[in-house]
């Protein structure tokens, strides 16, 4: 399972600190192609759970993890995907964002 770096291609993940609220709205706003969808509180969690299933799905389409004994109730990374996590989490972005940190990446 991806809790910070998403390897799935399933969500863009971006953190701009020192962002004002409205700057990061607009931000939003600007890469969104389709209305926002909203998480009612009846199916808040269910919502939540459902696009961590089409994470698991994706990464284990990509050989990324693989499905403990089988059962596609509990996952893990495969060597291949635990090396892409690392990359990502622990070099792609960090650089990424030293490198907007000094105006060399654009938002």
């Amino acid at each position: 399972m991806t809790d910070g770096q998403d390897i799935s291609g399933v969500e863009e993940q971006q953190t701009w600190p020192g962002t004002t609220l409205t700057e990061l709205l607009r931000l939003h706003e600007g890469r969104l192609t389709s209305p926002a969808e909203n998480f009612s509180a009846e199916s808040a969690l269910a919502r939540y759970f459902e696009i961590r299933w089409m994470k698991a799905r994706a990464l284990v389409a990509r050989r990324d993890e693989y499905f403990i004994d089988g059962e596609p109730v509990a996952w893990r990374y495969t060597l291949k995907g635990a090396l892409k996590f690392y990359l990502a989490a622990t070099w792609i972005r960090p650089l990424s964002r030293f490198a907007r940190a000094f105006g060399l990446r654009s938002r």
